[in-house]
């Protein structure tokens, strides 16, 4: 997802401080997967960028995913 995707939603891009996507991919059996990414594409005040997270099904939740202990 893109920020130009929000163009058919009214005054809402222009308006908006910030606008954050949550990004899944599906798996092959159409899925989604627990990894995704938040993808910070617009801060009025900040950065932008994309941070990458675990989706927690039992908590509703997103985690940062801890580089430091990939793979472990």
């Amino acid at each position: 997802p893109v920020l130009a995707d929000c163009r058919e939603t009214g005054d809402f891009e222009y308006d908006a401080d910030k606008v954050i996507f949550v990004h899944r991919e599906k798996d092959g059996e159409g899925m989604r997967k627990k990894e995704g990414v938040l993808i910070l594409a617009k801060h009025r005040n900040g950065q932008t960028g994309v941070v990458a997270v675990t989706f927690r099904p039992t908590r509703t939740i997103f985690y940062e995913v801890d580089k430091t202990r990939e793979g472990q």
